[in-house]
């Protein structure tokens, strides 16, 4: 641990291990399950090639590839039968990878998040049925509210490529590939963001765990 302190306003303690990777922790009752969010730097706007009304579909794109030499949806079902819960989600500006998991079951939780980080690889059958639903429900979707905001939009915005909406009759074939690469450069900086828990754990123990696995994050000299 390079630094350790406590914030006195949100009654939390800060942990700033030697590689840069930074944990809070918040020590509250949650009834034996303990809340993870890591939320990084950066979100879709930072995919230069994106074309206009991509954005929306980037979020979509973490659970459609292989973890661990798993599809997306037995990974999720693996940790479901073990009370744990990941969700991952796309903004503008960020990254949040976020979930549950019961108390005794932490250390899983961490080598589930590692995993999901650093073992993927695009999972095309996933992508291709993703897609055939997704092109589907938008043709659905064709004269409701949100197909009618999504024109004012592209009226008032014409020329801006980074709306969160989905927008696009099909999904264009590269989007995997454009998802994939983001994907990976943030995994590789996760000290350009901050991991979150509340809980009710020891707090020494939970740093013990931590210090046992700080390294496993992939961090960059400087966070760009």
């Amino acid at each position: 641990v390079k630094s350790a302190r406590a914030d006195y306003m949100s009654g939390s303690t800060v942990w700033t291990f030697s590689n840069g990777f930074t944990v809070i922790y918040k020590r509250m009752d949650t009834g034996g399950r303990m809340y993870y969010n890591l939320a990084l730097n950066e979100g879709f706007s930072s995919i230069r090639d994106l074309e206009k009304g991509e954005g929306g579909y980037i979020s979509d794109q973490f659970f459609l590839s292989k973890i661990g030499q798993m599809t997306a949806s037995d990974f999720l079902d693996c940790l479901n039968a073990e009370g744990l819960s990941m969700d991952a989600h796309v903004g503008l500006t960020y990254m949040m990878l976020s979930g549950s998991t019961p108390d005794d079951k932490l250390e899983l939780m961490i080598n589930a998040m590692l995993a999901a980080l650093y073992k993927r690889t695009p999972d095309t059958e996933a992508f291709d049925y993703y897609a055939s639903g997704e092109s589907l429900a938008l043709t659905n979707r064709k004269g409701s509210r949100e197909d009618r905001t999504v024109a004012i939009d592209s009226i008032i915005c014409k020329d801006y490529n980074y709306s969160p909406r989905k927008s696009l009759s099909t999904i264009s074939s590269d989007i995997q590939e454009k998802a994939e690469r983001y994907f990976l450069s943030q995994s590789q900086k996760t000290n350009d963001g901050i991991l979150v828990l509340l809980g009710n754990v020891n707090e020494t123990e939970l740093k013990k765990l931590l210090l046992k696995y700080a390294d496993c994050f992939k961090t960059t000299d400087k966070a760009f």
